[in-house]
């Protein structure tokens, strides 16, 4: 009877803590019931909350860092499809960091990850094609995967086509389109396109041109957001 009461109680838990619930609870500061939902969730199979998991373990919420045991668990979310995982897992083998490095594997993990939904997958991708790390170097695909990201709300997607832009890689080098780009990546809210927006002097001519463009780029994407 116990044990039945017991597999009910974590049936529960489990159905009353997916991954936003664990967020809800870390944002209140309440890390002790945050890691116990997110363990309750991750034993019985959930793929997000075994990545959730996976994050007390990587960033040291709550517990000890342990970044072999963040990379194994994200490999177990990433394996069930879990998207995050993917990309957290991709991440990890990137850099070495929990697992040898092997940017060849992170690059399938990013590829994985972005089309199972998660944006920064592609723009992990898009970085990996930039620097012809684990893949071939390919302005032009990065340029895509950039965009890929972009299109689904990622600022940073935004912000790596403006690097793009500026320094000519895949594209005609044109500052000013890329101006454009790290302005509608600051209007999402990217903390390095807004430093780099504010300590940009141009004219007052040439401002009122690349908001507008900024403004044209994020309407063509279909994002809610202005440059002003």
């Amino acid at each position: 009877m116990r044990a039945c009461l017991l597999s009910a109680l974590a049936f529960l838990l489990v159905a009353a803590a997916p991954p936003a619930d664990v967020q809800q609870l870390l944002e209140r500061g309440e890390v002790e019931r945050a890691f116990a939902l997110a363990e309750a969730a991750a034993a019985g199979g959930d793929p997000g909350a075994i990545t959730a998991l996976g994050r007390f373990y990587d960033e040291g919420i709550g517990v000890e860092p342990d970044l072999a045991r963040a990379a194994s668990l994200y490999r177990r979310a990433a394996e069930a499809g879990d998207a995050e995982g993917q990309w957290r897992l991709g991440t990890m083998l990137n850099f070495g960091e929990g697992v040898p490095e092997n940017p060849e594997e992170a690059a399938t993990w990013f590829r994985r990850s972005g089309e199972g939904g998660q944006a920064m997958g592609f723009v992990s991708l898009a970085g990996l094609y930039a620097m012809g790390r684990g893949v071939p170097l390919d302005y032009r695909q990065a340029y895509q995967y950039y965009l890929e990201g972009a299109r689904r709300g990622e600022p940073h997607g935004l912000y790596g086509i403006g690097v793009l832009h500026q320094r000519g890689q895949g594209v005609p080098e044109n500052p000013w389109e890329g101006l454009a780009w790290y302005m509608a990546a600051a209007a999402l809210g990217f903390p390095e396109a807004e430093q780099l927006v504010a300590i940009t002097r141009v004219s007052p001519a040439k401002q009122r041109a690349a908001t507008e463009r900024a403004n044209a780029i994020l309407r063509e994407l279909g994002l809610d957001a202005v440059v002003r």
